[in-house]
């Protein structure tokens, strides 16, 4: 494997059917040169409280956040860069990959297949 796209969130919980992304990270991680020859961070504005808790594990606050972009436009470029590097194996944790699939629930898209995937668990 000298590719693969490295994939986290920070949410704000760990209920993964109501709980939002906060921060999202996708990297290309090439093992040859050691290091991510392409990223992308992003800040999104969950549209409801973060409670306390998941701001101390994040350091993500409500006025923070607040700032953030629109969920469903992260969802659409997110979606995008994992479909431009599809041919690459993605490094996540099944709750990343629950909790976007929430997220594409909830405003209106179709559960991504993440069967189709050649999905590293971290």
């Amino acid at each position: 494997m000298s590719k693969y796209v490295a994939l986290d969130t920070e949410t704000s919980g760990i209920d993964v059917f109501n709980d939002r992304v906060v921060t999202a990270f996708v990297g290309l991680w090439d093992t040859d040169e050691e290091k991510f020859t392409q990223h992308l961070e992003f800040l999104v504005n969950p549209q409801i409280e973060i409670p306390q808790g998941a701001i101390d594990v994040h350091g993500v606050t409500n006025e923070m956040a607040s700032k953030g972009m629109d969920p469903v436009e992260f969802l659409e470029i997110l979606f995008y860069v994992l479909h431009d590097w599809a041919e690459y194996p993605i490094k996540a944790t099944p709750f990343t990959l629950d909790v976007l699939n929430g997220e594409l629930q909830r405003y209106g898209y179709k559960s991504f297949d993440w069967s189709k995937r050649n999905i590293v668990d971290p």
